[in-house]
Parts: C-alpha cells; structure tokens; sequence
C-alpha cells in the first residue's frame, strides 16, 4: 500500500492515500464491503525551514491543460494551478499557502471555476511588486 504498491498506474508518497487505501482494504477483509480504492489526489503540505509550499494534484499528468501562473519575486510567492474543461486540476503554492484548503477542494470536488479564471490566483487584488501574470 502506499509508496510500495502502484494502483492504476499511479505510486503514492504520501500518507493520506496509504491510509485510505488501508481503510478500503480492511473493510473488504472484514467483509464489511464498501467503496473500491479508486485513486487519490496527491495533497501535499510542508513548511521548509520557515517556507510554505502546497502541492495538490498531478502537474505531470495535466496534458490539454491551462496553465495559470502568479510570480511576485520580491514577496518570494509562486502559485500555478492548471485548469481542464473549466475545474481546476492541480495547484502548486510556494511562499503563500493561505488558498492551500481552497485549492485542495475544488480540485476534489471538480467545480466550475471558469468565472473565477480572472482572479483565482490573487487575493483581494494583486500584491505589491507581481512580476508576472498569465
């Protein structure tokens, strides 16, 4: 399970699938039935030495996609989300993880994100000294 099993093609290294996949498999031991592990959206969190990163998704995977991309250099932030048929498909944060839950759940829930296109990767309006937007 986990980081040492591969399940459609597709090697978790991370804990919350090894977890669920361990759910789906006990349950079926027990004979207790239930949901078949059907694959997970990799979610990754970390803080690196006072950093904040988030990663959720499969950039890799994202082939079709848009990609969408925040740089503001002087705040050390990067944030890029890719957006397939309208829902968002993969985020990755660095330095400002503050839309990290929010990200995690469109990805998860696949919702229409297309009128929020505009302004899905700036808060209230863009900080001081961006660089970069597209």
């Amino acid at each position: 399970m986990g980081e040492c099993v591969q399940h459609r093609g597709t090697t978790y290294g991370l804990v919350a699938p090894l977890w669920e996949q361990a759910r789906v498999c006990a349950a079926h031991l027990a004979e207790l039935g239930g949901p078949r592990f059907r694959g997970a959206n990799p979610v990754t969190r970390l803080k690196v030495t006072g950093i904040e990163v988030f990663s959720a998704g499969d950039p890799a995977r994202q082939q079709g996609a848009e990609s969408l991309h925040f740089l503001d250099r002087a705040a050390g932030v990067y944030k890029r989300v890719w957006i397939k048929a309208g829902r968002m498909q993969a985020a990755i944060l660095y330095g400002d993880t503050r839309s990290a839950g929010w990200f995690a759940g469109l990805i998860e829930r696949q919702e229409d994100v297309t009128a929020l296109r505009a302004t899905l990767l700036l808060e209230d309006q863009p900080p001081t000294g961006a660089v970069a937007w597209q």
